[in-house]
């Protein structure tokens, strides 16, 4: 296996570390919730889309940690067709994002517009709090992705 050591998403930093590029995650431990941890380390919708394929696009960087969120969808018929992200976050990070693909999938532009961190948090049943850092990202790549398919 080839790697890039100036890609953001290199072996050390991320969950693109596993063999043969497959994603490996962390384990957030068995005191998270099960609704957590499981998202956590199978998480829904994780990978990237081919370049030309989506409708939308965002790019989140956090240059003071090195993370960094890129999250893809495809629009058909006013509705979420398909939603991809891709991220080197930390579990809380690949959880969240995960759950925020779920409940965005299917869903009519304004009504995934209408989403917000409290959607997310009751999704996993109080077993996630998002008051700062990374795991806020998503709502705004969605927000941004959105806002990208309006430009095309």
């Amino acid at each position: 296996m080839t790697t890039r050591t100036d890609d953001p998403f290199h072996e050390d930093s991320c969950a693109w570390g596993g063999e043969e590029g497959a994603p490996k995650f962390e384990d957030p431990g068995e005191d998270c919730p099960a609704l957590v941890r499981e998202h956590a380390l199978r998480p829904r919708n994780f990978g990237e889309m081919s370049p030309g394929l989506a409708d939308g696009y965002a790019l989140l960087d956090d240059p003071s940690c090195g993370d960094r969120l890129e999250l893809w969808l495809i629009i058909e018929q006013g509705r979420i067709f398909d939603i991809r992200f891709k991220s080197n976050g930390c579990a809380s990070t690949i959880a969240v994002n995960s759950m925020l693909t779920e409940l965005a999938l299917g869903r009519t532009v304004a009504e995934a517009r209408a989403l917000g961190n409290a959607d997310i948090e009751s999704a996993f049943k109080g077993g996630i709090e998002l008051k700062s850092g990374c795991p806020l990202a998503g709502i705004k790549a969605l927000q941004m992705a959105l806002d990208d398919c309006k430009k095309k």
